[in-house]
């Protein structure tokens, strides 16, 4: 390639043959002044995902550059092949289940760093969709017109990953290879360059919620175990960065507490008293935070629930 694009947008797919024509027309359609690029790591699918993606490159080969793995390498890896291949001065990312809607994303979003060198990143809301196309929900992304540094190196970005466009500017420390939720290490590391901006003129875009999806098919209990574990290794990071004891670890013990604390809210009400059991369990694996903080804080939410449905009257 003789030139590098302004933004390469990053897609690990596997077993997508429903979704990935979205995906890949999502990009086509984006309507932009300069030249971007679309990496598809592709995981080794056993059904015709690969052979979607190549009669795609066939037409538009300036595009679309897909890395074909012979054996499958799972998220993780795929996601760090396709960092080392990102040479955009932006990088936007673009699982192969979900897709953009509105054709100019990316100009707004580039147009937006581009005068604004406070930021690292800008994002959008998104609907999430069954894989019928029916609506399911809307984030709440509007809620929060920015992100801080502060929020984001604490560990507390909510973002929804295909709606960032972000700055190339990361290193990844060796310690996050092991990390489950990779979005979350990725705003994290972000927050060290500027703060994140919520875009309100971007139409949102499509959140795949199906049963094959990655983070969808984990139980709660995994989820909470991998969010669990890749805070343990925000912490780590932290500590090498600030000392022991410093703000961001006090901020992030909180978002921590606060993963714990809707996961037992969510299994009470659902009457699953053995998995909320098993909650504890974690907590108490779960040395590099302050297990009787958690409980508090759990005990705490019940109470204040309780109370609002007394006051309600519903109860």
């Amino acid at each position: 390639m003789d030139e590098n694009p302004i933004v390469d947008i990053l897609t690990c797919t596997y077993n997508h043959e429903k979704y990935i024509s979205s995906c890949i027309e999502g990009v086509i359609n984006q309507k932009t002044s300069f030249k971007i690029r679309h990496i598809i790591g592709e995981d080794c699918s056993t059904d015709k995902t690969r052979e979607i993606i190549k009669s795609y490159q066939e037409k538009f080969p300036n595009l679309i550059h897909p890395i074909y793995f012979e054996k499958n390498v799972g998220a993780e890896l795929n996601s760090r092949e396709l960092f080392k291949s990102a040479t955009g001065k932006y990088i936007a990312l673009l699982d192969g289940d979900d897709y953009w809607i509105d054709p100019e994303k990316l100009t707004k979003q580039v147009e937006f760093l581009e005068n604004n060198p406070n930021y690292v990143a800008c994002y959008h809301g998104c609907k999430f969709i069954d894989e019928n196309e029916n609506v399911v929900r809307e984030s709440k992304s509007h809620n929060y017109s920015a992100f801080s540094k502060d929020e984001l190196i604490s560990g507390r970005g909510a973002l929804v990953t295909h709606t960032v466009v972000f700055r190339n500017v990361i290193n990844f420390p060796k310690y996050f290879d092991d990390a489950t939720n990779g979005d979350a290490v990725i705003w994290h590391l972000l927050g060290f360059y500027g703060a994140a901006k919520f875009m309100n003129n971007i139409e949102f875009s499509a959140y795949r919620v199906h049963s094959e999806g990655i983070w969808t098919s984990l139980s709660e209990l995994k989820r909470l175990n991998n969010a669990v574990h890749t805070k343990q290794q925000i912490r780590k990071n932290l500590v090498d960065q600030f000392g022991s004891t410093n703000k961001h670890i006090i901020e992030l013990e909180k978002t921590v507490a606060k993963d714990f604390v809707n996961f037992f809210y969510q299994q009470l009400y659902h009457k699953r008293l053995n998995v909320y059991f098993k909650g504890y369990k974690l907590i108490f694996q779960t040395k590099e935070f302050n297990s009787f903080y958690i409980i508090k804080e759990h005990f705490v939410d019940l109470f204040k629930r309780v109370f609002k449905k007394k006051i309600d009257g519903s109860i």
